[in-house]
């Protein structure tokens, strides 16, 4: 580039091949499809731990009020299960704060630090390996769960059920499934609007641009039309790779 920032094919040409490796296989710079394709589905899986920590402050904030906590749980003997029916406001407190406050914290950490992380991957190679370390990431609350508590212990907590009040009447449910369509669509509609808007202007931001003012004047597809280009053509023939062929011309190497 020249001092003015602007491109300069010269200097691209002298630059050395390593470098320009470095740049073009960068998502950012040359796969933006695919990087795109790929935050998207980081921020749809990100949306839906939002969405399902969302549903848990609602039923939450469902319970009614308990004086006593031996008034929170009841017995059903109909089918052996313990229920939920009321709340202490501490209790509520506690998982407002401890539960659904955390993880909302915690899922919106996740999801600037892994789009910075995505974006900033140097290839595409590192991009597809990134965002499946990333799925692995969403999982560790259950695998720790599942390693450090004992069957005996999991099991009574699968079978308590939540006192949770229902919409009654056929129309009551239909709009309640129409609302949460909208929702959804909604949700995921922003995905991929905020998701354009940050690979396009959100470069600038501070903390979470990974490469501001980028003009995308670099040499690349050039570089990669070099690189793709097939040796055999679509079409190879016996003189393609001529190892050992007798009437082939000698390579040196």
């Amino acid at each position: 580039f020249d001092r003015d920032g602007s491109f300069n094919p010269v200097k691209w040409l002298n630059w050395p091949e390593s470098n320009q490796d470095a740049l073009c296989q960068l998502p950012v710079t040359n796969a933006r499809k695919q990087l795109y394709l790929v935050l998207c589905l980081w921020w749809m899986a990100i949306v839906s731990e939002l969405r399902k920590n969302e549903r848990m402050f609602r039923h939450i904030s469902q319970f009614s009020r308990a004086i006593h906590p031996r008034e929170m749980i009841r017995f059903d003997p109909k089918t052996h299960t313990e229920r939920i029916m009321r709340l202490t406001p501490f209790t509520k407190c506690l998982l407002y704060i401890c539960i659904a406050g955390m993880k909302l914290l915690i899922s919106i950490g996740l999801l600037l630090a892994g789009t910075v992380w995505l974006t900033a991957s140097q290839s595409i190679a590192d991009l597809l390996l990134n965002s499946v370390a990333l799925g692995f990431v969403i999982l560790v609350d259950e695998t720790i769960y599942n390693a450090l508590y004992p069957e005996a212990i999991q099991k009574p907590i699968k079978e308590m059920k939540l006192w949770i009040k229902d919409e009654k009447g056929d129309t009551a449910q239909k709009d309640a499934l129409m609302r949460d369509l909208r929702e959804s669509w909604m949700y995921y509609s922003g995905c991929l609007i905020l998701v354009a808007l940050y690979l396009n202007l959100g470069q600038s931001l501070p903390y979470i641009g990974v490469l501001p003012n980028f003009q995308y004047d670099a040499f690349c597809p050039s570089y990669w039309e070099t690189e793709m280009t097939r040796v055999c053509g679509a079409w190879p023939n016996k003189d393609c790779f001529p190892y050992g062929s007798p009437d082939a011309p000698v390579v040196d190497r």
